[in-house]
């Protein structure tokens, strides 16, 4: 049996969920961009007309409030509603 210490972080993020057209979503993900933000994580989903997309941002290492209210910013500036929920990542080493 092996002997190894194993350590485990969690890091807790804010992911942004919501739904919009092919046309808004490429403007939201450029004007998110252009600010400077980068993303962490990106799922999108084709819903018949529509995307549903889940956002992470920011650097991999830590969660930044900054970061997350440009995100607010864009998402309202082009009028969609969206929902934030706590997002875990776990580390292992």
């Amino acid at each position: 049996m092996n002997d190894m210490n194993f350590h485990l972080t969690a890091r807790i993020r804010q992911q942004f969920t919501f739904t919009a057209d092919d046309k808004t979503l490429n403007k939201i993900l450029k004007d998110i961009s252009d600010r400077g933000v980068s993303f962490t994580a990106a799922t999108i989903t084709k819903l018949q007309n529509t995307n549903l997309v889940r956002i992470v941002v920011g650097p991999p290492q830590s969660n930044h409030p900054e970061e997350n209210e440009v995100v607010r910013e864009v998402l309202r500036s082009e009028g969609v509603r969206f929902r934030r929920k706590k997002s875990s990542r776990f580390l292992g080493w």
